[in-house]
């Protein structure tokens, strides 16, 4: 998760996340509760937020 937000940022798109919904999002992604469609749909949520 952290690479994601990282290169986000590094593209010049802000992202706003707490801990607590990338701690979330992290356990949905390992315990495979989410595929990579909705993932990607999260991190641009993620960078909305501004």
């Amino acid at each position: 998760m952290t690479v994601a937000v990282g290169y986000l940022h590094a593209s010049g798109l802000p992202v706003r996340v707490s801990a607590k919904e990338a701690a979330v999002l992290a356990e949905q992604v390992t315990s495979g509760q989410t595929d990579v469609r909705t993932l990607a749909d999260t991190l641009k949520e993620w960078t909305e937020r501004s």
